[in-house]
């Protein structure tokens, strides 16, 4: 029994030795077939600048622009990725740079990549640059035709995401050797907005409470933003509803609006650009023209009457949203909130009686607005 357990122990031995040679060959090998090490910048994306505080990046985001610029400001490339849904904590990896400080800034949009035509003015255009030639002061996303012209935009038009972030890059690591890699977040912040008005009878037999004797428009000026989302300059822009519909209650149907049954409702769904704080209501016009505003008014008129329609709510929309919200129990500013909230749903009281010089209460993103004792549409 002991010779035959000695015998094959030292087959197993044997075995061994000839498996370990055969192994330390093939490591070998594969060793001189490796790649070499190559240094890169690895790029992260994140989108948590919301009201929710959590990362919205792989919920929302579905195209990705990444303009790279050197140290002297100057670019020299571009990288896209577009797909129907990013990984949360995606990484884009750029190779091929050389030692130096580089500024990457991101332009998103929450759809692929779109074939625009050059005449559409209803959406987001990024500036064409070129290498060695343009900074990043000649990135700019802009809405409209470059003619000067006022636009009016009736459509959902793609929700754009700006961030930046700077890197200092050095090729070899402390050992002289490839293969270093930086990793830096570019960390969005949306630049578009939605709304819903609602519009709500005091009396629900109002036979001619319809969408269209109304009039919703928000206008405004941010129609050219630079890379920060900031405005190049004031160019008007109207925005109307993409959406206007009346839902109602029909035997026995149940409508709700914000979780609360009604009778009936007018609804009105429109989009903006980003929104920039206010200190005051007052009127702010630009370039002297008293018509036009350069901050976002929301003006809503009843045309009920065709030859006396009566202009029943005009104020500025941040300053006015900018008074409710959450941002008190967060501790955030202004601007801070209208930044982070990207959806508002906004809830009218509208009398039969035509008479809107009285206590009126706004509903916004669920908070309640009293304006008391103000005629509304005459705060200049």
């Amino acid at each position: 029994m002991a010779k035959f357990i000695n015998k094959n122990w030292f087959k197993l031995v044997c075995f061994s030795a000839i498996a370990l040679t055969t192994m330390s060959s093939c490591i070998k090998e594969d060793m001189d077939d490796c790649p070499p090490a190559i240094s890169k910048v690895a790029l992260q994306f994140d989108y948590t600048y919301n009201v929710k505080q959590a990362d919205a990046f792989a919920a929302e985001v579905k195209n990705i622009n990444v303009y790279a610029f050197d140290e002297n400001g100057k670019f020299f490339d571009s990288y896209i990725e577009s797909r129907e849904k990013f990984e949360t904590g995606h990484t884009m990896e750029i190779t091929g740079l050389k030692d130096g400080k580089y500024t990457f800034v991101c332009l998103a949009r929450d759809r692929q990549v779109m074939s625009r035509a050059e005449d559409d003015e209803m959406e987001f255009s990024f500036a064409s640059l070129t290498p060695g030639v343009s900074t990043i002061d000649d990135l700019t996303e802009r809405m409209g035709k470059d003619n000067g012209e006022e636009i009016k935009n009736d459509k959902e038009f793609a929700a754009l995401y700006t961030a930046k972030t700077q890197v200092d890059f050095q090729r070899l690591n402390q050992n002289g050797n490839e293969g270093t890699v930086v990793t830096s977040t570019l960390s969005l912040m949306k630049c578009t907005k939605t709304y819903r008005i609602v519009l709500l009878p005091y009396e629900n037999d109002q036979a001619d409470f319809k969408p269209e004797n109304f009039d919703v428009r928000i206008e405004g000026s941010a129609a050219w933003l630079d890379h920060n989302g900031e405005k190049v300059k004031n160019e008007g822009i109207t925005y109307l509803p993409y959406n206007m519909e009346r839902r109602a209650n029909y035997d026995g149907a149940h409508t709700e609006v914000n979780e609360e049954p009604v009778d009936q409702a007018l609804i009105y769904d429109l989009s903006s650009s980003r929104m920039f704080e206010r200190q005051s209501d007052r009127r702010s016009v630009r370039d002297g023209d008293k018509s036009k505003y350069d901050d976002k008014r929301i003006i809503i008129t009843d045309l009920r009457d065709k030859d006396h329609p009566i202009e029943l709510f005009n104020h500025s929309l941040p300053w006015f949203l900018a008074l409710c919200g959450e941002k008190v129990n967060q501790n955030w500013g202004d601007q801070e909130y209208l930044d982070r909230e990207d959806h508002y749903v906004l809830m009218f009281y509208v009398s039969d009686k035509r008479d809107y010089n009285m206590i009126t209460k706004v509903n916004v993103n669920g908070w309640n607005v009293n304006l008391k004792d103000t005629e509304l549409g005459n705060n200049q």
